[in-house]
């Protein structure tokens, strides 16, 4: 195929509270040794999209093209490598460098995950972020069977996937959420569904498990809430961390020993760990597998036009917590 000069992608002209974004129209990135040039056709948004349109991060130059899951074909690469031109690909990209919302990137070949023909790109957009974190959460709480995990706000996509995560390793599941998805997150595997605005939420955990608490945690949420989570959690139980929290009480410390373990996929490409990078293509393998197979459900798809106002509105409804299912902006419908 002709590969253009120029492309359209969608930038954030420097950070700000309304997402403010931007069409520009820059230079098609020129591929070097090590890459994939990929043509882009769908993107997945995420939580963290949002924050950072708030604050920005060191080091980016504005305007700076957002978003860091990127589903896309093979356009070129190095000769020889098993993911040529043609292949349907998808990344979890570095925050260090620009982002997704483009027609093209190119992007460091060993980060790559192969999708699979049963699973359309759109689908394939809600996994990276929200699949990858949720994975490496239950593998670092590190559970045996019929052990007790809390997913604090289980109804996010992090969540949907930690559920049914769970649920297959045989761990009892207690998760919170609007009464509205109760239903939908019973399904995916959960055994008790808490409302999260319950002001009784520590007695119901603490009943639930014969006051013993739970064996450990995957806190979505963060705040306040981690607090609550220690309340709830056994003697030196583990919390896995998504997000920042409020300083924690010593005395409460004291009394639960609590290991407080952070989650970061960005960390990987911020410490420069091929390792932990390659690790991360690795579980995204897996995971795709898994879906082609259906034997794990994505969040619903909602679909978001590849167009500046669209997207920012779409990050407006992520930062407020309006979002039930993951969106995907589409530069090709599939």
């Amino acid at each position: 195929m002709t590969i253009p000069l120029k492309m359209k992608a969608i930038a954030l002209p420097s950070p700000s509270g309304d997402f403010t974004l931007i069409e520009v129209t820059v230079d098609v990135p020129q591929r070097v040794a090590g890459q994939h040039l990929i043509k882009v056709e769908a993107v997945g948004l995420n939580p963290v999209d949002a924050k950072l349109a708030r604050s920005g991060v060191e080091g980016w130059q504005y305007p700076h093209i957002m978003g860091f899951d990127a589903v896309g074909t093979v356009v070129e690469c190095d000769d020889g490598n098993p993911l040529g031109p043609g292949k349907r690909v998808m990344i979890h990209a570095s925050l260090t460098s620009q982002g997704v919302l483009s027609e093209y990137i190119s992007v460091p070949s060993h980060a790559l995950i192969e999708i699979p023909d049963s699973v359309s790109n759109s689908t394939a957009a809600t996994v990276p972020c929200a699949g990858l974190t949720a994975y490496l959460s239950i593998e670092r709480l590190d559970l045996k069977e019929d052990q007790t995990l809390l997913i604090e706000g289980g109804s996010g996509s992090v969540g949907q996937f930690a559920i049914q995560m769970a649920h297959y390793l045989g761990y009892r599941v207690i998760t919170t959420a609007s009464p509205d998805k109760f239903a939908y997150l019973r399904s995916l595997g959960a055994e008790h569904v808490i409302d999260y605005k319950a002001q009784d939420i520590v007695e119901q955990i603490m009943a639930i498990t014969m006051d013993r608490g739970v064996d450990a945690v995957l806190d979505t949420i963060g705040g306040e809430v981690t607090s609550r989570c220690v309340k709830v959690l056994k003697f030196a139980g583990s919390i896995a961390c998504l997000v920042e929290y409020q300083p924690i009480d010593y005395k409460l410390l004291f009394k639960k020993a609590p290991q407080l373990i952070s989650i970061s996929l960005g960390g990987a490409w911020l410490s420069n760990d091929m390792c932990a990078q390659l690790k991360m293509a690795f579980i995204g393998n897996k995971m795709m597998n898994c879906i082609g197979k259906g034997d794990f459900k994505v969040p619903k798809v909602l679909p978001v036009p590849f167009e500046a106002d669209a997207i920012s509105d779409a990050l407006q409804r992520q930062f407020d917590g309006h979002v039930f299912g993951k969106q995907v902006v589409m530069l090709k419908q599939s």
